[in-house]
């Protein structure tokens, strides 16, 4: 219970926060070059491959779970 207490005000304090640390990427030479350029969308795509691999492994892990599986008795069944 209190790691997830903890969990939710850093959360809450990474979002109040966000003013602060935006302006200091937004003003950051370093990002900007990387925004401008060509590996941006390199990331983009690397970062929607990886996030689409995880959901498409946990779409699978929920359907094909041995107990769901018409004739399966996964839980010491026959």
């Amino acid at each position: 219970m209190m790691r997830t207490v903890i969990a939710i005000v850093l959360i809450a304090l990474g979002t109040l926060s966000a003013h602060a640390w935006t302006q200091f990427l937004l003003r950051n030479p370093a990002v900007e070059a990387f925004v401008n350029s060509d590996r941006l969308w390199l990331a983009v795509f690397g970062v929607v491959v990886v996030f689409g691999s995880i959901a498409a492994a946990c779409c699978a892990a929920l359907l094909f779970h041995p107990g769901s599986l018409p004739g399966r008795r996964p839980e010491g069944g026959e």
